[in-house]
């Protein structure tokens, strides 16, 4: 009826008229603010990151909303410790920008730590990326479509160190510097570096209480945990939010002297190891508490423990090859699981990725499958990584896409 009476007095035609010219103002806007929108994504850094978020939550703009919290997930440490950034994101935001990091492909990966030439190095530099500084050491995947390794980046030789540990945490790699410097004056280091493959950038973090060579570094409900070392029982735990280590409840006096080994299993921490006898002890973070736990005593060397689910697996060897213990973490029981001949078997490293286990040596790389019911080796070994000239550390890590540029900040 409205619009019948604006027709009979004339106005119909004029409203029509302004109603149009409103409706193709407001379209040029939205097209104008929408490259502007488009425009900014190509833009993004951590100092407009969160403005841009914004704007696209207002404005409904999904692309620029995923291209600012990849920029946020791509730096999560940085934004993790900046209470101006990460305070102001959304619990399901900030879930999101940490667990996006782990979508993807994962990657076996092996860092060879060659010892460093000291000789070389240079006297003045700070940046860790530079070509000046990179050694012959390096971080390699494995391409398991073709059986082949490819090198991913150098190790800044300010890293290479002997007696050195490392972890991954979010889809970063942590490693804590053992002893540096030239052998007639080489000394432990508190020093502990981080690399991020979503930029491949090197940074150094907070470093230690105390230098710890020969320590094992293991990430446990969003922690660090550096334990033991070279004569030492302490125990310090890292806080990514803060940047800083603490101490927490140390090894039982006299357990280790030094070569234990350590993993997470169940929200606690488990080392193995001794000089007079071979011990189990697990750590509660909740009560901050060790324990010693049943272990069966071998006479053969263990070489390495890790965990898959509820078990913990413990690698030793022998003369004749390669054992394998399994322990229950909740029954509490260990026993015999499955053996591998492999005569004069050198010491080598394990990391998990689902239910494989990967045994690393420059002797070889066997696949060790931690079935619940039927645990065993994988018959086919995977290539040997050739290149390698030091101590290999294996672990998984998810690599970007080398079509897709990652932002730089």
């Amino acid at each position: 009826m409205q619009v019948k009476w604006l027709v009979e007095q004339g106005l119909g035609r004029s409203l029509c008229l302004t109603c149009g010219k409103y409706l193709r103002k407001e379209a040029r806007s939205y097209r104008f603010l929408n490259a502007e929108l488009e425009s900014l994504a190509g833009k993004l850094d951590l100092g407009n990151c969160l403005e841009a978020l914004t704007l696209a939550k207002k404005h409904g703009h999904t692309a620029l909303q995923q291209a600012a919290l990849r920029v946020m997930s791509d730096n999560y440490l940085q934004v993790f410790r900046d209470p101006g950034l990460f305070g102001r994101l959304k619990a399901g935001e900030r879930d999101h920008i940490q667990t996006q990091r782990m979508r993807g492909r994962k990657w076996l990966v092996v860092a060879d730590m060659d010892s460093p030439d000291w000789s070389r190095r240079p006297s003045q530099s700070t940046d860790l990326g530079s070509e000046s500084v990179k050694s012959s050491s390096g971080i390699y995947y494995y391409e398991d479509y073709k059986d082949t390794w490819h090198l991913h980046t150098h190790i800044p030789q300010e890293v290479l160190s002997k007696g050195c540990a490392m972890c991954t945490m979010d889809n970063y790699l942590f490693i804590a510097v053992g002893f540096q410097g030239p052998d007639r004056e080489v000394t432990p280091s508190k020093k502990v570096y981080c690399y991020n493959p979503m930029t491949s950038i090197w940074s150094e973090i907070s470093p230690m209480n105390e230098a710890r060579p020969h320590c094992k570094l293991v990430a446990l409900q969003g922690h660090l945990y550096a334990i033991g070392g070279e004569c030492l029982s302490t125990v310090e735990r890292y806080d990514p939010r803060t940047n800083r280590w603490t101490f927490v409840a140390p090894l039982p006096n006299e357990t280790f002297a030094v070569a234990h080994k350590a993993t997470a299993c169940n929200g606690e921490l488990f080392v193995a190891g001794g000089t007079l006898r071979y011990t189990l002890l697990r750590y509660n973070p909740k009560t901050n508490t060790w324990r010693e736990s049943m272990i069966v005593g071998s006479k053969d060397k263990t070489t390495e423990m890790v965990a898959v689910r509820n078990f913990l697996y413990r690698f030793d060897v022998s003369p004749l090859g390669i054992s394998v213990y399994r322990f229950h973490a909740v029954a509490r029981l260990w026993y015999e699981c499955s053996s591998i001949r492999l005569p004069h078997c050198t010491a080598f490293q394990c990391v998990t990725m689902d239910n494989i286990i990967y045994c690393v040596s420059r002797q070889f790389t066997l696949r060790f499958l931690a079935d619940e019911v039927s645990p065993s080796f994988v018959a086919q070994d995977l290539k040997v990584l050739y290149p390698a000239k030091g101590i290999l550390f294996p672990f998984i890590l998810v690599l970007p896409d080398k079509t897709t540029q990652q932002t730089c900040v």
